[in-house]
């Protein structure tokens, strides 16, 4: 069974795909739009039948920005992809799960950062207004006591 070669523009889409741009980011930078982008990517997945980026840049040997894992499948018909580009290592980023619409990146570590002070800050919060509220009941509790008729203590 024969696959179908990507078109040209097919192929620059999964290039720029494989250093994690976006959609949009893609768009851009070819000049089309983003439902254009979209549609290359369902050819391209119907074409390699694959579902995702990463598999589709695998079964072309394109190098994936992540961690390195072997190619798996056979080679694409492609006029400038040889049989050892399929043999090459590529790479996947593993952390981040492909879509047709972009990419699912981790928090920047600043952000883990900001989310971990911001979690000490509600803790340290929520401990003073505990205490104070605890403070505040047992002072409401003694003046109560004081006003109270010397036969009801």
């Amino acid at each position: 069974m024969s696959q179908q070669p990507l078109t040209a523009r097919e192929k620059q889409c999964l290039e720029l795909a494989a250093q994690r741009l976006s959609d949009q980011e893609i768009a851009d930078r070819l000049g089309i739009s983003r439902r254009t982008v979209a549609a290359h990517f369902q050819s391209i997945f119907g074409k390699l039948g694959v579902r995702d980026r990463r598999r589709a840049a695998e079964r072309v040997g394109i190098q994936y920005l992540g961690a390195a894992i072997p190619i798996s499948g056979s080679p694409v018909s492609l006029p400038d992809a040889g049989a050892e580009a399929v043999n090459d290592l590529v790479t996947t980023r593993r952390e981040g799960t492909p879509s047709s619409v972009g990419w699912s990146i981790p928090p920047a570590p600043e952000r883990l950062v900001l989310r971990l002070a911001l979690v000490a800050a509600f803790a340290i919060g929520g401990t003073v207004l505990a205490v104070g509220g605890a403070a505040i009941l047992h002072l409401g509790m003694e003046l109560m006591q004081q006003a109270a008729p010397a036969g009801a203590r």
